[in-house]
């Protein structure tokens, strides 16, 4: 014991000390990296103060940002982010030049052994790099979140300029939809009234819209176009059916409404003169509306 006791003792003061310093260690890679992250924009060492455990006397420290002088890294050598791209695209070197905003955090510190103070001192130091340019979007110009961000990324293949019919044709189209004689189509009286009489809601909404699409590929913009004009061209088949349906439930209801007020309902007093108007109303409009369905169908 007398032999091998000091030896022990000699070995666990080791294990110690490198226990101690291999924790430091930890802390000093951890100091480097958060000085790094704390002064990438929008931080700033003033609002991201050093750990409380992270001694005065050591340092810890920022640099940059510069640029790199190459990333060879297989997953920032994609096209989309240093080019070329397909069909002339010009990649925005200023956003998303991955070798800019190169950022490095460094943390040194010197410390005494815990045990066995004749061994001196030992110094750490690290340094952490980390790249940050123009990631986010308010640095990249785009002003929210909502807006598509390859335009901006991107510099796109201007589309040729409108032509003069082309837009005489867009605003006949916007000033087509305050047309007060194209007011069934959203806003019809007769299914407002019945809706509000009879408790079935408003207006359907019959305008024929586009379905939204963005590409400068004139094969889908046609076909778009040509589903737009075919909704188009079934517009008075669906109306007429939607108009006899309304005029058909208007009889019905009303009919089942008298007859619950003669059987002693005094809550559908009141509306009875309402109730036999709307049931001449549909009774005179239903053989219109089956004769006008019947012409559509046998086409023009």
């Amino acid at each position: 014991m007398v032999l091998c006791l000091p030896l022990l003792l000699f070995i666990m003061a080791l294990m110690i000390n490198f226990g101690i310093a291999a924790a430091w260690k930890v802390r000093t890679l951890s100091i480097a990296r958060g000085q790094a992250f704390a002064n990438s924009w929008p931080r700033t060492g003033a609002t991201n103060p050093r750990p409380a455990y992270w001694p005065q006397t050591a340092s810890a420290s920022t640099a940059g940002p510069e640029n790199a002088a190459s990333l060879e890294d297989p997953r920032v050598l994609q096209p989309v982010a240093r080019g070329p791209l397909p069909q002339g695209l010009t990649v925005r070197p200023e956003l998303l030049d991955p070798t800019r905003g190169l950022r490095s955090g460094k943390a040194g510190i010197e410390r005494d052994y815990a045990l066995m103070k004749k061994l001196g001192t030992y110094q750490l130091k690290s340094e952490n790099w980390m790249l940050d340019d123009k990631w986010q979007y308010q640095r990249m110009g785009i002003p929210d979140t909502i807006f598509r961000r390859i335009p901006f990324l991107y510099e796109l293949t201007k589309a040729p300029a409108p032509r003069a019919a082309y837009l005489q044709a867009a605003a006949a189209v916007y000033r087509a939809s305050l047309d007060p004689r194209l007011q069934p189509l959203d806003n019809d009286p007769d299914f407002i009234y019945y809706g509000a009489l009879f408790g079935w809601g408003g207006a359907p909404d019959f305008h024929p819209l586009l379905n939204q699409f963005c590409t400068l590929d004139k094969t889908v913009a046609q076909q778009h176009t040509d589903e737009l004009v075919d909704r188009v061209h079934h517009l008075p088949n669906c109306m007429t059916a939607r108009f006899l349906d309304l005029y058909q439930r208007v009889l019905t209801a009303a009919q089942a409404m008298i007859q619950a007020a003669q059987q002693g309902n005094q809550s559908l007093t009141a509306v009875l003169p309402a109730l036999q108007t709307a049931i001449a109303d549909a009774q005179a409009k239903i053989p219109i509306l089956s004769a006008f369905q019947g012409r559509l169908g046998q086409g023009p």
